[in-house]
């Protein structure tokens, strides 16, 4: 439930009585309202029907500018850190009639503390269109690696574009003086098939360097801050040259604001409905703020050329060419899980990976617990935490710094061999054991079984579904290591107890589900039937007991085929868990696995 409004036609002598609208407000917020627009508060005046149109208007536009912002600061900030951004080290620059009424709820939901309005704000296209610089940009393919032998050949290929660039420019009227030019080469790691623009500016040419700059060091430094890792040993594909040139205008308007040495002018003062309700609110003239002038919030500050920029809390002030404002910090950073998740996908290059999205990212504790998941494949999520509590137990004190472990064994917590899952022990200067654990599980489209694709419909045993890893290291030491159907009972008083001792023995086939994939499924169900965005983590489950009975389909022996259980008794485990609380019909409970 989104917004609630409400409006008392009662008024005495002094006007609006919010006593009940207050009793009716604090009832809705228990009810679950996340807003409540109270008339009272939104427009402190006697008469009714105005009141309640500008009650039921808050009610309704606030959530949707809640959602808008949330939604905006998602998918901004997530393509900035994909890209190793971090938000909070950027300014928000704000233009436009009334982005200054937006802007610093925007800059707290994006962790920004600045803001930077134009003095032109309010006519910066048409401002913009006068001054921009012309750009012409000329590319050619290459097919060619990085590396000296092919150095003669980039430096040609750029000096001709920079020459088309700029017989570009000039019929455009812009003279060499007015004219630079800028060389980039798309480059990716051989082998892979994420490839990045970068330029060389910042790094000089040098001996083993083409012309133009070290675009080695360049690419290298980018690939760091976007993925957090390099492939030193990997030759480097120029895929494309592309030479950028630009003819600037040369025309400067800025003139920088002096200092008033007295305190900025209140031009009124007016009542301005703000989050927290009606403030006395100062008003400024953005033409009389000298550069030392300092505004707190909240104010609004007119313009000639704007309607008026106004921030909530916060700190402002004019700068040499316009206004700066800081909001108070707000919000937390994005699960990092979700992070891993963008990192993978734009690394790996399985279909699988990249393009069916087959994955799923966490950090655990150092017992192994869910601390963090991403909204990634719900199967995954809560298996994932048998896998890392196996690895905990079965490797112990030979759990180094610079391991990471591939497992896909059913009795270490895994689903089907197909899912293989990564796991990395993270170690803490001083610290002898893990402090956290960062994990991904992945499905890959063949493991070796015996059918094409390993999810062979007839297996009747774990061999013949691939190949199977219990505990290797896939890296050591930081070296990559290249050859190397149930009964259920329940109860309602602040904990549970699943109880699966009336399930079925193993079966001779592959509908076994590993006792990770049964946790995986009660664990979807928890949260379906919760109501709440809440955290999946190892909490969710701590006041919850389980018991499975050894040797059951739902916890079948080591040597057992489950290929068919990750995807099909999954699904059943969810329908009987949905069934026994009632809340919705078995033909409903289908989803689970994807």
């Amino acid at each position: 439930m989104q917004g609630v409004w409400v409006c008392n036609g009662g008024v005495s002598v002094r006007g609006v009585w919010p006593g009940h609208e207050e009793q009716v407000g604090a009832l809705a917020r228990e009810l679950g309202f996340r807003h409540v627009s109270l008339s009272s508060a939104v427009a402190g005046m006697v008469r009714a029907v105005p009141r309640g149109y500008t009650a039921c208007a808050d009610a309704y536009l606030t959530p949707c500018i809640h959602r808008y912002l949330e939604s905006f600061r998602a998918g901004f900030a997530h393509q900035l850190r994909a890209r190793g951004h971090d938000t909070a080290r950027h300014v928000l620059a704000c233009f436009g009639g009334a982005g200054g009424q937006h802007a610093c709820a925007i800059a707290r939901a994006l962790g920004m503390s600045r803001v930077f309005i134009h003095k032109y704000s309010g006519i910066l296209s048409a401002y913009g269109l006068a001054l921009a610089d012309v750009v012409h940009e000329a590319q050619a393919p290459c097919a060619l690696r990085y590396e000296p032998a092919a150095f003669p050949w980039l430096d040609g290929r750029i000096a001709a574009l920079e020459r088309e660039c700029r017989d570009a420019l000039r019929a455009q009227g812009f003279t060499g003086e007015q004219i630079r030019t800028e060389a980039f080469l798309h480059l990716r790691y051989e082998g892979t098939d994420c490839a990045l623009m970068c330029s060389a500016k910042g790094h000089p040419p040098t001996p083993r360097s083409c012309r133009a700059g070290d675009f080695h060091a360049a690419f290298t430094s980018r690939y760091l801050v976007e993925f957090g890792f390099t492939i030193p040993d990997r030759a480097m594909v120029v895929d494309d040259v592309r030479v950028r040139g630009t003819g600037s205008s040369g025309i400067s308007c800025e003139t920088p604001l002096a200092p008033s040495g007295k305190p900025a002018r209140v031009e009124t003062v007016t009542r301005c409905y703000f989050e927290e309700g009606y403030l006395e609110t100062p008003v400024f003239l953005l033409e009389e703020l000298a550069c030392d002038h300092t505004v707190p919030g909240p104010a609004i500050i007119i313009d000639k050329n704007s309607p008026g920029e106004r921030g909530g809390g916060g700190m402002g002030g004019a700068g040499g060419f316009g206004v700066g404002w800081e909001p108070p910090p707000e919000g937390l950073p994005r699960p990092p899980a979700e992070q891993m998740g963008r990192i993978l996908q734009r690394t790996a290059i399985s279909t699988n990976i990249k393009e069916r999205l087959g994955f799923s990212c966490a950090l655990f504790g150092p017992d192994g617990g869910l601390v963090s998941n991403a909204p990634h494949i719900p199967v995954h999520l809560g298996a994932m935490q048998e896998t890392v509590q196996f690895q905990i137990r079965n490797l112990g004190a030979d759990l180094r710094e610079g391991d990471v472990i591939l497992s896909n064994h059913p009795c270490a917590g895994g689903s089907h061999l197909p899912d293989l899952t990564v796991i990395t022990p993270v170690f803490w200067p001083g610290v002898p054991k893990p402090v956290f654990f960062v994990a991904s599980r992945g499905h890959h489209a063949d493991i070796g079984g015996i059918t094409p694709g390993s999810m062979p419909p007839h297996s009747k045993a774990l061999r013949e579904e691939g190949a199977v890893f219990v505990s290797f290291k896939l890296v050591k030491d930081g070296v990559f290591q290249e050859e190397g159907g149930s009964a259920l009972g329940w109860r309602d008083a602040g904990s549970a107890v699943f109880d699966f001792s009336g399930s079925g023995p193993e079966v001779y086939g592959n509908c076994n589900a590993p006792r990770a994939i049964t946790l995986s499924a009660l664990i979807y169900c928890l949260r379906c039937m919760v109501g709440q965005d809440i955290p999946l983590n190892q909490g969710c489950l701590a006041p919850v007991r389980v018991v499975i009975p050894k040797g059951s389909i739902l916890d079948p022996s080591p040597e057992a085929a489950v290929v068919g259980g990750n995807v099909l008794t999954s699904q059943r485990v969810v329908d009987v868990i949905f069934r026994a609380f009632g809340v919705c019909a078995a033909s409903q409970c289908q989803g689970f696995w994807g």
